[in-house]
């Protein structure tokens, strides 16, 4: 809805947190330090991407990288970086 996007990370992070929730994926946010998969073309550079929290690169064409690259249609090698990631947690 237009009253989420309208949200900071944090406080729309802070409306699931306390659920039973086990991951939140959410596009955008990709300056903010909060774990993250960047999806681009060719570069990273093609974004303006923060560093901090990168766990994996998914693209069009390897990237050299100091976290796990990905082709873009990798979706089961995505899924199992993320999983590996978060495991799921035990419901309370």
């Amino acid at each position: 809805t237009r009253q989420l996007s309208k949200l900071a990370l944090q406080q729309f992070r802070a409306l699931f947190i306390n659920r039973d929730i086990d991951l939140i994926i959410a596009e955008g946010w990709k300056s903010e330090g909060f774990p993250k998969v960047v999806v681009v073309r060719d570069e990273l550079q093609e974004v303006n991407v923060s560093l901090e929290g990168l766990i994996a690169v998914a693209s069009i064409k390897p990237i050299d990288v100091d976290v796990p690259w990905f082709d873009r249609d990798d979706v089961q090698g995505l899924a199992k970086v993320i999983a590996t990631r978060f495991p799921r947690q035990a419901y309370r």
